[in-house]
């Protein structure tokens, strides 16, 4: 027997209007040539004047240039360590050595497939670009090539790409957050470091907006419906766990969620390869304001500009008289959304409770095809960071099974609140056999 949360009967905070459900649209999935199109559009500061993402040519050793967006667009995707996400051990300092080592193995090309994956990257724009100029929109031409391109990219990068698509947790959430952070931390001091030199390093300069543009990538990521609450890191362990993930970043892509930033700031996101489409229109004009508010911090650190307090990188929260990075006050605001009793948006397929006593429970949508439904089975509980997290109740389509000894590393980084969730602990007694 399962049991499961009724959800509260006191109408939890709106963020907005309720959202339309269709089952019948195509799941998109995450594309290069978005995250692409985000950084070649930003400007660039130096010495000189500026000059736009897609004029910014770093030479990456072997002789391969890329763009401000092309380093995005390959940061996290493509090179990254499978074992080890950037967000990994508690201590922040640690982050900031995976990162470092992260885009070093892209700018020191140390795989030595970065010239393939450029190649690959390049056509799929050029496919994109031709697709339009027929009239068809990216998302379709992204849908229907969708296979090959995925292919293209295992071959390039000798099955990289598949293994860090396995564990990107830093792409999701808390997560995504703190790994922007960590990395945009190091492209200021880079940069500060550059500018007080005599006369002032322009290469450094340059080195700096290589660092920020990887970090950009999960700042971009922050900005894409599907991973703004999807429990990346506890769905995660095995094939079909990991399918468990992809199904509701998938539905949570194409139906988008509403969100509200720092400034409470209201708008629709929707998912990867629909930046483009009409409804993705406001979104591709935040995602921008948000890089480019980034970067131009770049330039400020340059200009002696950041205190060095505000250059200290030690928590994921400003500290007092410490300088709030700017694009994270643009970004959907993740706290808004931890209530999976919210009606401002279809219930979370998964969801993750902090209980009374303590414990934490990952829960699932009772019904999955309907998203208005928001009654919430418990499929697993577990204890804390380090803690075995044993799954013991159907999680889908009523497949009951068992996944025990799936240790979580690392800080618990999804914290719930909202007025939802307080109804819930209320509520905690009156479990409902079914």
């Amino acid at each position: 027997m399962e049991r499961f949360h009724e959800p509260p009967t006191m109408p939890s905070k709106k963020i907005g209007q309720g959202v339309s459900v269709s089952e019948k649209e195509v799941h998109p999935t995450y594309e290069a040539f978005e995250h692409t199109q985000i950084g070649d559009s930003t400007r660039l500061h130096l010495r000189s004047g500026s000059v736009s993402g897609s004029d910014f040519e770093y030479e990456c050793v072997g002789g391969t240039k890329l763009s401000y967006g092309e380093i995005i667009a390959l940061a996290g995707d493509f090179y990254g360590d499978p074992s080890e996400a950037i967000v990994e051990s508690p201590n922040p300092h640690s982050w900031r050595k995976q990162f470092t080592s992260n885009v070093e193995s892209l700018l020191q090309d140390t795989d030595k497939y970065l010239s393939k994956i450029t190649s690959a990257l390049r056509s799929q724009q050029q496919t994109i670009r031709d697709g339009t100029k027929r009239g068809v929109d990216p998302a379709t031409t992204a849908t229907l090539n969708d296979a090959k391109w995925t292919t293209q990219y295992t071959l390039a990068t000798r099955g990289m790409y598949l293994r860090l698509a396995w564990s990107n947790y830093d792409h999701f959430g808390q997560e995504a957050v703190h790994a922007y952070e960590t990395g945009h931390s190091l492209a200021l001091t880079i940069a500060a470091s550059a500018g007080r030199a005599s006369p002032p390093n322009i290469e450094q300069l340059r080195q700096a907006y290589a660092y920020e543009a990887f970090a950009a990538h999960f700042l971009t990521d922050l900005f894409s419906a599907g991973h703004l609450r999807t429990p990346r890191r506890l769905l995660s362990g095995g094939l079909w766990t990991n399918f468990l993930s992809k199904d509701m970043h998938d539905e949570e892509d194409r139906d988008g969620l509403r969100v509200v930033n720092g400034e409470s700031e209201e708008w629709m996101v929707y998912g990867d390869k629909h930046l483009n489409s009409k409804k993705g229109e406001e979104n591709l004009r935040r995602v921008g304001d948000a890089v480019q508010a980034s970067a131009d911090e770049v330039f400020a650190a340059f200009n002696q500009e950041w205190s060095a307090l505000d250059l200290d990188y030690q928590s994921a929260e400003a500290g007092p008289g410490r300088r709030r990075y700017r694009a994270l006050t643009l970004a959907p605001d993740l706290k808004q959304l931890a209530d999976p009793y919210d009606t401002a948006n279809p219930a979370p397929l998964y969801a993750v409770h902090l209980t009374k006593d303590n414990r934490w429970e990952l829960t699932r949508r009772v019904s999955v095809a309907d998203r208005s439904d928001y009654r919430r089975v418990v499929v697993g509980m577990f204890f804390g960071p380090g803690a075995d997290f044993v799954v013991s109740l159907p999680l889908h389509f009523g497949v009951g099974w068992s996944l025990s000894r799936m240790v979580m590393h690392g800080p618990v980084k999804q914290e719930i609140s909202g007025e939802g969730e307080k109804e819930q602990e209320n509520e905690k007694e009156d479990y409902v056999k079914v």
